[in-house]
Protein backbone atom coordinates (compact mmCIF):
# COMPACT_ATOMS: atom_id res chain seq x y z
CA UNK A 1 0.00 0.00 0.00
CA UNK A 2 1.46 3.38 -1.02
CA UNK A 3 1.82 6.05 1.63
CA UNK A 4 0.36 9.47 0.96
CA UNK A 5 2.84 12.36 0.99
CA UNK A 6 2.75 14.49 4.12
CA UNK A 7 0.33 17.41 4.29
CA UNK A 8 3.08 20.00 3.72
CA UNK A 9 4.12 18.28 0.49
CA UNK A 10 0.50 18.17 -0.67
CA UNK A 11 0.12 21.86 0.14
CA UNK A 12 3.24 22.80 -1.81
CA UNK A 13 2.54 20.70 -4.89
CA UNK A 14 -1.10 21.84 -5.01
CA UNK A 15 0.17 25.31 -5.87
CA UNK A 16 3.24 24.35 -7.88
CA UNK A 17 4.16 21.01 -9.43
CA UNK A 18 7.23 22.34 -11.23
CA UNK A 19 9.40 22.21 -8.09
CA UNK A 20 10.57 25.77 -8.72
CA UNK A 21 8.41 27.31 -5.97
CA UNK A 22 7.11 24.20 -4.17
CA UNK A 23 10.27 23.55 -2.07
CA UNK A 24 9.86 27.02 -0.55
CA UNK A 25 6.13 26.47 0.02
CA UNK A 26 6.87 23.12 1.64
CA UNK A 27 9.31 24.80 4.04
CA UNK A 28 6.88 27.67 4.67
CA UNK A 29 4.06 25.24 5.52
CA UNK A 30 6.27 23.31 7.93
CA UNK A 31 7.53 26.48 9.57
CA UNK A 32 4.01 27.85 10.06
CA UNK A 33 3.11 24.56 11.72
CA UNK A 34 6.06 25.12 14.07
CA UNK A 35 4.86 28.63 14.98
CA UNK A 36 6.75 30.79 12.48
CA UNK A 37 4.98 33.51 10.48
CA UNK A 38 7.29 33.51 7.45
CA UNK A 39 10.58 32.14 6.11
CA UNK A 40 13.72 33.96 5.01
CA UNK A 41 14.47 32.85 1.45
CA UNK A 42 18.12 33.89 1.84
CA UNK A 43 18.67 30.99 4.20
CA UNK A 44 19.44 27.49 2.88
CA UNK A 45 16.45 25.21 2.64
CA UNK A 46 16.52 22.34 5.16
CA UNK A 47 17.91 19.04 3.91
CA UNK A 48 14.51 17.52 4.67
CA UNK A 49 13.00 19.81 2.03
CA UNK A 50 15.63 18.95 -0.59
CA UNK A 51 15.11 15.24 0.10
CA UNK A 52 11.33 15.54 -0.16
CA UNK A 53 11.66 16.93 -3.69
CA UNK A 54 14.72 14.85 -4.62
CA UNK A 55 16.79 17.95 -5.25
CA UNK A 56 20.55 18.01 -5.25
CA UNK A 57 20.73 21.73 -4.65
CA UNK A 58 18.47 24.62 -3.73
CA UNK A 59 16.54 26.15 -6.66
CA UNK A 60 16.65 29.91 -7.09
CA UNK A 61 13.39 31.64 -6.25
CA UNK A 62 12.62 33.87 -9.19
CA UNK A 63 9.54 35.93 -9.99
CA UNK A 64 6.47 33.75 -9.87
CA UNK A 65 2.85 34.42 -10.72
CA UNK A 66 1.76 33.11 -7.31
CA UNK A 67 3.96 35.57 -5.39
CA UNK A 68 2.86 39.13 -4.80
CA UNK A 69 4.47 42.12 -3.10
CA UNK A 70 3.40 44.61 -0.41
CA UNK A 71 1.87 46.69 -3.23
CA UNK A 72 0.19 43.67 -4.87
CA UNK A 73 -1.72 41.60 -2.31
CA UNK A 74 -4.00 39.62 -4.65
CA UNK A 75 -1.63 36.64 -4.75
CA UNK A 76 -1.68 33.67 -2.32
CA UNK A 77 1.92 34.35 -1.22
CA UNK A 78 3.74 37.60 -0.48
CA UNK A 79 7.47 38.32 -0.64
CA UNK A 80 8.63 41.34 1.37
CA UNK A 81 12.31 42.06 2.07
CA UNK A 82 13.21 38.42 1.31
CA UNK A 83 10.59 37.14 3.77
CA UNK A 84 8.02 34.79 2.25
CA UNK A 85 4.53 34.70 3.79
CA UNK A 86 1.11 33.33 3.07
CA UNK A 87 -1.12 36.24 2.13
CA UNK A 88 -3.27 35.76 5.24
CA UNK A 89 -0.40 35.93 7.74
CA UNK A 90 1.18 38.85 5.88
CA UNK A 91 -2.04 40.83 6.15
CA UNK A 92 -2.30 40.06 9.87
CA UNK A 93 1.28 41.18 10.47
CA UNK A 94 0.79 44.31 8.36
CA UNK A 95 -2.27 45.29 10.35
CA UNK A 96 -0.54 44.70 13.69
CA UNK A 97 2.45 46.81 12.66
CA UNK A 98 0.13 49.53 11.35
CA UNK A 99 -1.90 49.68 14.54
CA UNK A 100 1.17 49.85 16.79
CA UNK A 101 2.72 52.64 14.70
CA UNK A 102 -0.52 54.62 14.78
CA UNK A 103 -1.20 54.04 18.48
CA UNK A 104 2.37 54.77 19.56
CA UNK A 105 2.46 58.10 17.74
CA UNK A 106 -1.14 59.21 18.33
CA UNK A 107 -1.82 61.95 20.85
CA UNK A 108 -3.53 60.62 23.94
CA UNK A 109 -6.47 62.38 25.53
CA UNK A 110 -5.34 65.31 27.64
CA UNK A 111 -5.29 64.62 31.36
CA UNK A 112 -5.11 66.97 34.30
CA UNK A 113 -1.39 66.59 35.03
CA UNK A 114 -1.65 68.12 38.51
CA UNK A 115 -4.46 65.81 39.64
CA UNK A 116 -2.86 62.83 37.88
CA UNK A 117 0.39 63.55 39.72
CA UNK A 118 -1.40 63.77 43.05
CA UNK A 119 -3.12 60.43 42.54
CA UNK A 120 0.08 58.86 41.24
CA UNK A 121 1.94 59.92 44.39
CA UNK A 122 -0.91 58.70 46.57
CA UNK A 123 -1.02 55.22 45.01
CA UNK A 124 2.78 54.96 44.70
CA UNK A 125 4.06 56.61 47.88
CA UNK A 126 7.65 55.44 47.36
CA UNK A 127 9.63 52.44 48.49
CA UNK A 128 12.75 54.15 49.77
CA UNK A 129 14.71 52.60 46.90
CA UNK A 130 17.55 54.52 45.30
CA UNK A 131 16.36 53.48 41.85
CA UNK A 132 13.18 54.22 39.87
CA UNK A 133 9.87 52.75 41.01
CA UNK A 134 9.12 50.84 37.82
CA UNK A 135 5.51 50.26 38.79
CA UNK A 136 5.02 54.02 39.08
CA UNK A 137 6.83 54.61 35.76
CA UNK A 138 4.56 52.03 34.10
CA UNK A 139 1.52 53.81 35.53
CA UNK A 140 2.79 57.15 34.23
CA UNK A 141 3.27 55.66 30.76
CA UNK A 142 -0.27 54.29 30.78
CA UNK A 143 -1.69 57.66 31.82
CA UNK A 144 0.26 59.50 29.12
CA UNK A 145 -0.15 57.06 26.22
CA UNK A 146 -2.83 55.10 24.40
CA UNK A 147 -0.53 52.10 23.93
CA UNK A 148 1.44 50.66 26.85
CA UNK A 149 3.15 47.34 27.45
CA UNK A 150 3.99 46.27 31.00
CA UNK A 151 6.20 43.21 31.12
CA UNK A 152 8.01 41.45 33.93
CA UNK A 153 8.53 38.10 35.57
CA UNK A 154 6.43 36.51 38.32
CA UNK A 155 6.06 38.64 41.42
CA UNK A 156 7.08 41.92 39.79
CA UNK A 157 3.63 43.43 40.39
CA UNK A 158 2.03 43.66 36.95
CA UNK A 159 -1.49 43.14 38.29
CA UNK A 160 -0.95 45.44 41.28
CA UNK A 161 0.30 48.15 38.93
CA UNK A 162 -2.73 47.83 36.65
CA UNK A 163 -5.10 47.93 39.63
CA UNK A 164 -3.60 51.27 40.65
CA UNK A 165 -3.67 52.57 37.05
CA UNK A 166 -7.38 51.79 36.75
CA UNK A 167 -8.07 53.40 40.12
CA UNK A 168 -6.32 56.61 39.03
CA UNK A 169 -8.15 56.64 35.70
CA UNK A 170 -11.48 56.35 37.51
CA UNK A 171 -10.53 59.16 39.88
CA UNK A 172 -9.68 61.35 36.88
CA UNK A 173 -12.68 60.26 34.79
CA UNK A 174 -15.41 58.48 36.82
CA UNK A 175 -17.34 57.54 33.67
CA UNK A 176 -14.32 55.75 32.13
CA UNK A 177 -15.52 52.47 30.56
CA UNK A 178 -13.00 49.67 31.14
CA UNK A 179 -12.81 46.00 30.08
CA UNK A 180 -10.45 43.14 30.93
CA UNK A 181 -9.59 40.13 28.79
CA UNK A 182 -7.04 37.34 28.41
CA UNK A 183 -6.43 34.50 25.93
CA UNK A 184 -8.04 31.93 28.26
CA UNK A 185 -11.02 32.13 30.56
CA UNK A 186 -8.91 30.93 33.48
CA UNK A 187 -6.37 33.73 32.98
CA UNK A 188 -9.16 36.30 32.65
CA UNK A 189 -10.84 35.10 35.85
CA UNK A 190 -7.54 35.19 37.75
CA UNK A 191 -6.83 38.72 36.55
CA UNK A 192 -10.29 39.96 37.55
CA UNK A 193 -9.94 38.31 40.96
CA UNK A 194 -6.44 39.72 41.48
CA UNK A 195 -7.49 43.23 40.45
CA UNK A 196 -10.42 43.06 42.82
CA UNK A 197 -8.06 42.23 45.70
CA UNK A 198 -5.11 44.48 44.69
CA UNK A 199 -4.42 48.16 44.53
CA UNK A 200 -4.60 49.33 48.14
CA UNK A 201 -7.38 51.09 50.04
CA UNK A 202 -10.45 51.98 47.98
CA UNK A 203 -13.66 53.88 48.43
CA UNK A 204 -16.90 51.85 48.31
CA UNK A 205 -17.61 53.38 44.90
CA UNK A 206 -14.25 52.26 43.54
CA UNK A 207 -14.67 48.80 45.05
CA UNK A 208 -18.00 48.48 43.25
CA UNK A 209 -16.44 49.56 39.95
CA UNK A 210 -13.80 46.82 40.26
CA UNK A 211 -16.48 44.29 41.14
CA UNK A 212 -18.43 45.14 38.00
CA UNK A 213 -15.43 45.10 35.66
CA UNK A 214 -16.32 42.95 32.63
CA UNK A 215 -13.75 40.20 32.09
CA UNK A 216 -13.49 37.15 29.87
CA UNK A 217 -11.60 35.65 27.00
CA UNK A 218 -10.53 37.81 24.07
CA UNK A 219 -12.94 35.79 21.93
CA UNK A 220 -15.78 36.69 24.26
CA UNK A 221 -14.72 40.35 24.37
CA UNK A 222 -14.81 40.50 20.56
CA UNK A 223 -18.09 38.60 20.34
CA UNK A 224 -17.80 35.18 18.71
CA UNK A 225 -20.15 34.58 15.79
CA UNK A 226 -21.50 31.05 15.33
CA UNK A 227 -19.68 29.07 12.61
CA UNK A 228 -17.62 32.11 11.62
CA UNK A 229 -13.95 33.14 11.84
CA UNK A 230 -15.12 36.75 12.24
CA UNK A 231 -16.25 38.62 15.34
CA UNK A 232 -19.08 40.97 16.21
CA UNK A 233 -16.63 43.76 17.06
CA UNK A 234 -14.20 44.74 14.32
CA UNK A 235 -12.86 47.73 12.40
CA UNK A 236 -16.38 48.76 11.32
CA UNK A 237 -17.91 48.10 14.73
CA UNK A 238 -15.26 48.92 17.37
CA UNK A 239 -15.43 47.94 21.01
CA UNK A 240 -17.35 50.39 23.27
CA UNK A 241 -14.56 50.94 25.82
CA UNK A 242 -12.20 53.71 26.84
CA UNK A 243 -9.58 51.38 28.34
CA UNK A 244 -8.88 47.72 27.57
CA UNK A 245 -6.45 45.60 29.58
CA UNK A 246 -5.18 42.32 28.13
CA UNK A 247 -3.27 39.87 30.36
CA UNK A 248 -1.02 36.89 29.50
CA UNK A 249 -0.24 38.43 26.11
CA UNK A 250 2.56 35.98 25.35
CA UNK A 251 -0.17 33.39 24.68
CA UNK A 252 -1.88 35.40 21.90
CA UNK A 253 -1.35 34.19 18.32
CA UNK A 254 -1.07 36.46 15.28
CA UNK A 255 -4.62 35.97 13.98
CA UNK A 256 -6.33 36.76 17.29
CA UNK A 257 -3.99 39.67 17.98
CA UNK A 258 -4.77 41.23 14.61
CA UNK A 259 -8.52 40.85 15.11
CA UNK A 260 -8.27 42.32 18.60
CA UNK A 261 -6.39 45.40 17.37
CA UNK A 262 -8.92 45.83 14.55
CA UNK A 263 -11.65 46.33 17.13
CA UNK A 264 -9.83 48.90 19.30
CA UNK A 265 -11.32 52.39 18.77
CA UNK A 266 -8.84 55.25 18.14
CA UNK A 267 -9.44 56.96 21.49
CA UNK A 268 -9.06 53.76 23.55
CA UNK A 269 -6.11 53.07 25.85
CA UNK A 270 -4.72 49.57 25.32
CA UNK A 271 -2.61 48.11 28.15
CA UNK A 272 -0.87 44.80 27.42
CA UNK A 273 0.51 42.66 30.26
CA UNK A 274 2.74 39.62 30.17
CA UNK A 275 6.10 38.01 30.72
CA UNK A 276 8.09 38.30 27.49
CA UNK A 277 10.27 35.37 28.54
CA UNK A 278 7.41 32.89 28.86
CA UNK A 279 6.29 30.39 26.27
CA UNK A 280 4.77 31.87 23.14
CA UNK A 281 1.36 30.94 21.72
CA UNK A 282 0.66 27.42 20.50
CA UNK A 283 -0.36 28.84 17.10
CA UNK A 284 1.73 30.96 14.75
CA UNK A 285 3.63 33.92 16.12
CA UNK A 286 5.46 35.12 19.22
CA UNK A 287 4.02 38.61 18.95
CA UNK A 288 4.41 39.80 22.51
CA UNK A 289 8.07 38.81 22.68
CA UNK A 290 8.71 40.24 19.20
CA UNK A 291 7.27 43.61 20.20
CA UNK A 292 9.06 43.77 23.55
CA UNK A 293 12.38 42.77 21.99
CA UNK A 294 12.28 45.48 19.33
CA UNK A 295 13.91 47.78 21.89
CA UNK A 296 17.71 47.38 21.92
CA UNK A 297 17.71 48.17 25.66
CA UNK A 298 14.85 48.01 28.13
CA UNK A 299 13.71 50.98 30.24
CA UNK A 300 15.44 53.73 28.28
CA UNK A 301 13.36 56.89 27.74
CA UNK A 302 13.14 60.02 25.65
CA UNK A 303 13.75 63.45 27.25
CA UNK A 304 10.12 64.46 26.59
CA UNK A 305 8.80 61.42 28.47
CA UNK A 306 11.16 62.09 31.38
CA UNK A 307 9.92 65.71 31.43
CA UNK A 308 6.32 64.51 31.65
CA UNK A 309 7.19 62.03 34.40
CA UNK A 310 8.94 64.84 36.26
CA UNK A 311 5.73 66.88 36.10
CA UNK A 312 3.78 63.94 37.52
CA UNK A 313 6.42 62.85 40.04
CA UNK A 314 9.53 65.02 40.45
CA UNK A 315 11.39 62.32 42.37
CA UNK A 316 10.84 59.66 39.70
CA UNK A 317 11.73 62.11 36.94
CA UNK A 318 15.03 62.79 38.67
CA UNK A 319 15.75 59.07 39.01
CA UNK A 320 14.99 58.53 35.30
CA UNK A 321 17.49 61.14 34.14
CA UNK A 322 20.23 58.52 33.89
CA UNK A 323 17.99 56.42 31.64
CA UNK A 324 17.83 58.92 28.78
CA UNK A 325 18.30 57.38 25.34
CA UNK A 326 20.09 59.13 22.51
CA UNK A 327 18.62 56.77 19.90
CA UNK A 328 14.86 56.61 20.49
CA UNK A 329 12.77 53.84 18.95
CA UNK A 330 9.11 53.94 17.95
CA UNK A 331 8.21 52.07 21.17
CA UNK A 332 10.61 53.86 23.52
CA UNK A 333 8.46 55.14 26.43
CA UNK A 334 5.72 52.60 25.63
CA UNK A 335 7.32 49.37 26.95
CA UNK A 336 8.07 49.25 30.67
CA UNK A 337 9.87 46.28 32.20
CA UNK A 338 9.19 45.77 35.91
CA UNK A 339 12.68 44.89 37.10
CA UNK A 340 12.15 44.11 40.78
CA UNK A 341 10.59 40.83 41.85
CA UNK A 342 8.77 41.04 45.19
CA UNK A 343 8.67 37.23 45.36
CA UNK A 344 12.18 36.07 44.46
CA UNK A 345 15.67 37.42 45.01
CA UNK A 346 17.78 37.67 41.86
CA UNK A 347 20.70 36.28 43.86
CA UNK A 348 19.07 33.19 45.36
CA UNK A 349 17.04 30.10 44.58
CA UNK A 350 14.20 30.32 42.09
CA UNK A 351 14.98 33.91 41.14
CA UNK A 352 18.62 33.13 40.39
CA UNK A 353 18.05 29.90 38.43
CA UNK A 354 15.15 31.30 36.39
CA UNK A 355 17.29 34.26 35.35
CA UNK A 356 20.17 31.92 34.50
CA UNK A 357 17.87 29.73 32.42
CA UNK A 358 16.47 32.55 30.31
CA UNK A 359 19.94 34.03 29.78
CA UNK A 360 21.58 30.59 29.34
CA UNK A 361 24.15 31.54 31.98
CA UNK A 362 26.08 28.25 31.90
CA UNK A 363 28.26 29.19 34.87
CA UNK A 364 25.26 29.62 37.18
CA UNK A 365 23.43 26.64 35.65
CA UNK A 366 26.44 24.39 36.19
CA UNK A 367 26.67 25.68 39.77
CA UNK A 368 23.08 24.54 40.40
CA UNK A 369 23.77 21.22 38.67
CA UNK A 370 26.96 20.61 40.68
CA UNK A 371 25.20 21.47 43.93
CA UNK A 372 22.04 19.59 42.90
CA UNK A 373 20.21 22.81 43.76
CA UNK A 374 19.72 24.54 47.11
CA UNK A 375 16.94 25.10 49.64
CA UNK A 376 14.45 26.41 47.07
CA UNK A 377 15.70 24.42 44.06
CA UNK A 378 16.40 20.69 43.90
CA UNK A 379 17.70 18.88 40.81
CA UNK A 380 17.49 15.09 40.39
CA UNK A 381 19.41 13.78 37.38
CA UNK A 382 18.48 10.12 37.91
CA UNK A 383 14.66 10.45 37.91
CA UNK A 384 14.84 8.87 41.37
CA UNK A 385 11.57 7.08 42.13
CA UNK A 386 11.92 7.69 45.88
CA UNK A 387 12.25 11.44 45.30
CA UNK A 388 9.21 11.35 43.01
CA UNK A 389 7.16 9.53 45.65
CA UNK A 390 8.33 11.87 48.37
CA UNK A 391 7.02 14.80 46.33
CA UNK A 392 3.64 13.27 45.46
CA UNK A 393 3.21 12.37 49.14
CA UNK A 394 2.27 16.05 49.46
CA UNK A 395 -1.04 15.29 47.76
CA UNK A 396 -2.16 13.61 50.99
CA UNK A 397 -2.57 17.12 52.46
CA UNK A 398 -5.61 17.85 50.32
CA UNK A 399 -7.26 14.54 51.28
CA UNK A 400 -6.48 14.50 55.02
CA UNK A 401 -6.25 17.25 57.62
CA UNK A 402 -3.54 17.48 60.27
CA UNK A 403 -5.51 15.12 62.55
CA UNK A 404 -5.76 12.46 59.81
CA UNK A 405 -9.45 13.04 59.11
CA UNK A 406 -10.71 13.37 55.55
CA UNK A 407 -10.92 17.00 54.49
CA UNK A 408 -14.12 18.91 53.92
CA UNK A 409 -14.33 20.24 50.39
CA UNK A 410 -13.26 23.88 51.01
CA UNK A 411 -9.96 23.07 52.76
CA UNK A 412 -9.39 20.26 50.23
CA UNK A 413 -9.67 22.73 47.33
CA UNK A 414 -7.39 25.20 49.10
CA UNK A 415 -4.76 22.54 49.86
CA UNK A 416 -4.76 21.02 46.37
CA UNK A 417 -3.26 24.20 44.90
CA UNK A 418 -0.17 23.89 47.10
CA UNK A 419 1.69 21.51 44.79
CA UNK A 420 1.65 20.27 41.19
CA UNK A 421 3.59 18.02 38.85
CA UNK A 422 4.47 19.64 35.51
CA UNK A 423 5.63 17.92 32.34
CA UNK A 424 6.77 19.15 28.96
CA UNK A 425 4.72 16.52 27.10
CA UNK A 426 1.43 14.63 27.22
CA UNK A 427 2.60 11.26 25.92
CA UNK A 428 5.67 9.12 26.77
CA UNK A 429 6.75 7.87 30.16
CA UNK A 430 7.40 11.44 31.34
CA UNK A 431 4.09 12.69 29.92
CA UNK A 432 1.11 13.82 31.97
CA UNK A 433 -1.11 10.83 31.10
CA UNK A 434 1.39 8.34 32.49
CA UNK A 435 2.28 10.57 35.44
CA UNK A 436 -1.36 10.99 36.45
CA UNK A 437 -1.78 7.19 36.39
CA UNK A 438 1.37 6.72 38.52
CA UNK A 439 0.14 9.23 41.08
CA UNK A 440 -3.33 7.70 41.16
CA UNK A 441 -1.82 4.23 41.66
CA UNK A 442 0.37 5.51 44.51
CA UNK A 443 -2.61 7.11 46.28
CA UNK A 444 -4.83 4.08 45.55
CA UNK A 445 -2.32 1.61 47.03
CA UNK A 446 -2.42 3.57 50.29
CA UNK A 447 -6.18 3.42 50.38
CA UNK A 448 -6.58 7.17 49.97
CA UNK A 449 -8.57 7.01 46.71
CA UNK A 450 -10.34 4.38 44.61
CA UNK A 451 -8.81 4.93 41.17
CA UNK A 452 -11.12 2.35 39.56
CA UNK A 453 -14.16 4.54 40.16
CA UNK A 454 -14.13 7.34 37.51
CA UNK A 455 -15.96 9.58 39.99
CA UNK A 456 -13.84 8.72 43.02
CA UNK A 457 -13.82 11.08 45.99
CA UNK A 458 -11.03 13.69 45.82
CA UNK A 459 -10.35 13.15 42.10
CA UNK A 460 -8.79 16.45 40.94
CA UNK A 461 -10.00 17.58 37.53
CA UNK A 462 -9.17 20.31 35.05
CA UNK A 463 -11.81 21.72 32.73
CA UNK A 464 -10.59 21.53 29.12
CA UNK A 465 -13.31 23.53 27.39
CA UNK A 466 -15.01 26.82 28.27
CA UNK A 467 -18.57 26.53 29.55
CA UNK A 468 -20.01 30.00 29.98
CA UNK A 469 -23.38 28.64 31.11
CA UNK A 470 -21.73 27.04 34.15
CA UNK A 471 -19.21 29.84 34.57
CA UNK A 472 -16.30 27.43 34.06
CA UNK A 473 -13.23 28.11 31.94
CA UNK A 474 -10.66 26.02 30.14
CA UNK A 475 -7.96 25.41 32.78
CA UNK A 476 -10.17 25.71 35.88
CA UNK A 477 -9.39 23.01 38.46
CA UNK A 478 -11.78 21.36 40.87
CA UNK A 479 -12.35 18.20 42.90
CA UNK A 480 -14.96 15.44 42.59
CA UNK A 481 -16.56 14.41 45.88
CA UNK A 482 -19.77 12.83 47.05
CA UNK A 483 -22.05 15.19 48.95
CA UNK A 484 -22.97 13.42 52.23
CA UNK A 485 -26.28 15.29 52.30
CA UNK A 486 -27.72 13.65 49.18
CA UNK A 487 -25.17 10.99 48.21
CA UNK A 488 -24.58 12.62 44.81
CA UNK A 489 -21.07 13.21 43.44
CA UNK A 490 -20.39 16.79 42.42
CA UNK A 491 -17.46 18.67 40.95
CA UNK A 492 -16.47 21.44 43.35
CA UNK A 493 -14.61 24.61 42.34
CA UNK A 494 -13.06 27.38 44.41
CA UNK A 495 -14.47 30.85 43.65
CA UNK A 496 -14.46 34.21 45.43
CA UNK A 497 -17.48 36.32 46.28
CA UNK A 498 -17.65 40.10 45.82
CA UNK A 499 -15.77 40.62 49.11
CA UNK A 500 -12.92 38.34 48.07
CA UNK A 501 -14.02 35.52 50.39
CA UNK A 502 -13.35 32.02 49.07
CA UNK A 503 -16.51 30.07 48.35
CA UNK A 504 -17.32 26.66 46.86
CA UNK A 505 -19.33 26.18 43.69
CA UNK A 506 -20.66 22.70 42.90
CA UNK A 507 -21.65 21.32 39.51
CA UNK A 508 -22.77 17.91 38.32
CA UNK A 509 -19.77 16.36 36.50
CA UNK A 510 -21.92 15.29 33.56
CA UNK A 511 -22.69 18.92 32.75
CA UNK A 512 -19.03 19.91 32.36
CA UNK A 513 -18.57 17.90 29.13
CA UNK A 514 -14.76 18.00 28.98
CA UNK A 515 -12.31 17.52 31.83
CA UNK A 516 -9.27 15.43 32.79
CA UNK A 517 -7.34 14.35 35.91
CA UNK A 518 -4.77 16.98 36.91
CA UNK A 519 -2.28 15.86 39.54
CA UNK A 520 0.09 16.43 36.63
CA UNK A 521 -0.39 19.01 33.87
CA UNK A 522 1.64 20.30 30.95
CA UNK A 523 3.89 23.32 31.39
CA UNK A 524 1.93 25.02 28.59
CA UNK A 525 -1.31 24.51 30.51
CA UNK A 526 0.23 25.81 33.73
CA UNK A 527 0.81 29.31 32.35
CA UNK A 528 -0.98 31.82 34.53
CA UNK A 529 -1.00 29.47 37.54
CA UNK A 530 1.21 29.39 40.63
CA UNK A 531 1.84 26.67 43.22
CA UNK A 532 3.86 26.58 46.42
CA UNK A 533 5.80 23.50 45.31
CA UNK A 534 6.42 22.28 41.77
CA UNK A 535 7.93 19.09 40.39
CA UNK A 536 8.98 19.64 36.76
CA UNK A 537 9.82 16.49 34.79
CA UNK A 538 11.61 16.80 31.44
CA UNK A 539 11.78 14.07 28.75
CA UNK A 540 14.90 11.90 29.08
CA UNK A 541 15.89 12.47 25.45
CA UNK A 542 17.86 15.68 24.85
CA UNK A 543 16.83 15.60 21.18
CA UNK A 544 13.22 16.33 22.16
CA UNK A 545 12.21 19.25 19.95
CA UNK A 546 9.89 20.71 22.56
CA UNK A 547 12.72 21.57 24.96
CA UNK A 548 13.65 25.24 25.20
CA UNK A 549 14.78 27.76 27.79
CA UNK A 550 11.35 29.41 27.60
CA UNK A 551 9.66 26.11 28.49
CA UNK A 552 12.02 25.44 31.41
CA UNK A 553 11.75 29.05 32.65
CA UNK A 554 7.96 28.87 32.56
CA UNK A 555 7.93 25.61 34.54
CA UNK A 556 10.37 26.86 37.19
CA UNK A 557 8.56 30.16 37.72
CA UNK A 558 5.24 28.42 38.44
CA UNK A 559 6.71 27.68 41.91
CA UNK A 560 6.38 30.19 44.73
CA UNK A 561 8.56 28.41 47.30
CA UNK A 562 10.26 25.27 46.00
CA UNK A 563 10.91 23.62 42.64
CA UNK A 564 12.16 20.08 42.08
CA UNK A 565 13.53 19.33 38.59
CA UNK A 566 13.82 15.75 37.38
CA UNK A 567 15.93 15.74 34.23
CA UNK A 568 19.18 14.34 32.93
CA UNK A 569 21.91 16.95 33.24
CA UNK A 570 22.52 16.92 29.48
CA UNK A 571 18.79 17.36 28.81
CA UNK A 572 18.53 20.28 31.24
CA UNK A 573 21.60 22.06 29.84
CA UNK A 574 20.61 21.39 26.24
CA UNK A 575 17.11 22.74 26.87
CA UNK A 576 18.52 25.92 28.44
CA UNK A 577 20.78 26.43 25.41
CA UNK A 578 17.84 26.47 23.00
CA UNK A 579 16.02 29.71 22.47
CA UNK A 580 12.70 29.66 20.67
CA UNK A 581 13.15 31.69 17.51
CA UNK A 582 10.07 32.23 15.39
CA UNK A 583 10.54 34.04 12.12
CA UNK A 584 8.54 37.23 11.84
CA UNK A 585 8.90 40.48 9.98
CA UNK A 586 7.30 42.47 12.79
CA UNK A 587 10.49 43.65 14.57
CA UNK A 588 11.85 45.04 11.31
CA UNK A 589 8.58 46.74 10.47
CA UNK A 590 8.52 48.50 13.84
CA UNK A 591 11.97 50.05 13.41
Amino acid sequence: MALLPDVHYQFATYFDSSHKLSPYLYTLSRRINEGHICIDIREPLPQQTLDAFQLGRQPALTDHQLIGSPEDLVHPFILDNDLLYTQRLYKYETHIAGYIKQAATAKSRDIDMIKAGEWLERYFPGTGSTGPDWQQIAAASALLHNFTIITGGPGTGKTTTVAKILSILWHLQPSCNIALAAPTGKAAARMAESLHLSGGTRTPELTEKFRQLPSGTIHRLLGTLHNSIYFRYNRSNPLPYDVIVIDECSMIDIALFSKLLSAIPPHCKLILLGDKNQLASVEAGSLFGDICNTLPRQNQFTPSFIDNVTTLSPQQGLLLAARTTTAPHLLTDHIITLEKSHRFSDDLGIGLISKAVIENDTEVLNFFCDMRGNDAVQIDFEYNEAIFRQFIQQFSAYIFDAAGKRQDILPALQAFHHCRVLSAVKQQEAGIYNLNLKIELYLHQRGWINMYDPYYDYRPIMVTRNNYTLGLHNGDTGILKKDPADGVTYAYFLVRDDNGTEQVKKVLPGLIAAYETCYAMTIHKSQGSEFNNVLMILPPNEDSQILSRELIYTGITRAREHVLIQAARSVFMEGCSRKVVRYSGLPGRLQ
